[in-house]
């Protein structure tokens, strides 16, 4: 799709729409469940129910998709978007960054995006990759004001962990096939902590606390929870607040 397309007026009705123009790539046309080669891994089914269960003009759950290149991200993103068009609903599959250096102004940003709230479900693929702190603010700033109306819904994938910390309401985990954690955002990130300190006091903790632990020559980095209980029992060890990119590090070492 051309910069020129992106100020041609969207559809108003599902029954206006180009299947082709509801996506950015026309590759991710091709991205369908029948094309799935694992249809039973959980990120398959979590993807399968989300689409079955969409519907418009409700209040919905946003989605975010995170992790590495080739994880599988942008093709259950896109699998998604193809199902809920095949039912007569709208969506567009696109990435945000080029639209950004295409536009010249934040006033026709906000043009486009006043086009884009037609659609029931937004999908944007790597939406802040490759954008400068600043701009990646902004942009997910503008995305939190689009689904302030419940009825629309965004499907993000990235690899950028800090995107969930300002959007997600609740962040679902999965690594090698497992769900290690479904958890309110605001919830995990207060209750967890990073605690650095040498294996004698680690022992001094309960076996429960303990989420997650690598050791170096240096000492230990665990992953810790309820984070007050460890600085009460720990008294003058560091124990800073998790990130979200800690808890997935920490989580991911220790699976």
């Amino acid at each position: 799709m051309s910069s020129k397309d992106y100020n041609a007026p969207l559809w108003d009705t599902a029954e206006e729409l180009n299947r082709n123009d509801c996506f950015n790539d026309l590759a991710y046309r091709n991205m369908t469940f029948d094309r799935d080669d694992r249809p039973e891994h959980i990120l398959s089914k979590a993807a399968r129910a989300y689409a079955e269960n969409f519907q418009p003009a409700l209040e919905q759950h946003g989605i975010m998709f995170t992790g590495n290149v080739g994880t599988g991200k942008t093709f259950y993103a896109c699998c998604i978007a193809n199902a809920v068009i095949d039912r007569g609903c709208t969506a567009w599959v696109t990435t945000l960054q080029p639209l950004v250096r295409a536009l010249c102004s934040y006033e026709a940003a906000e043009k486009i995006l006043a086009k884009i709230r037609k659609v029931d479900l937004l999908v944007l693929d790597e939406a802040t990759s490759g954008l400068d702190p600043a701009a990646r603010s902004e942009i997910l700033d503008i995305l939190l004001d689009f689904i302030q109306d419940e009825r629309h819904s965004v499907l993000l994938s990235s690899h950028i962990t800090t995107d969930l910390e300002q959007i997600a309401d609740t962040i679902a985990y999965l690594h090698h096939g497992q769900l290690l954690f479904a958890k309110n955002k605001d919830d995990l990130m207060e209750e967890y902590g990073i605690l650095r300190c040498s294996q004698q006091d680690l022992d001094r903790l309960p076996p429960e606390w303990i989420a997650a632990t690598c050791r170096t020559a240096a000492g230990c980095e665990s992953l810790v929870h309820p984070r007050v209980s460890v600085l009460r029992a720990l008294p003058g060890v560091v124990c800073d607040a998790a990130s979200i990119d800690d808890i997935m590090r920490l989580t991911s070492k220790e699976g």
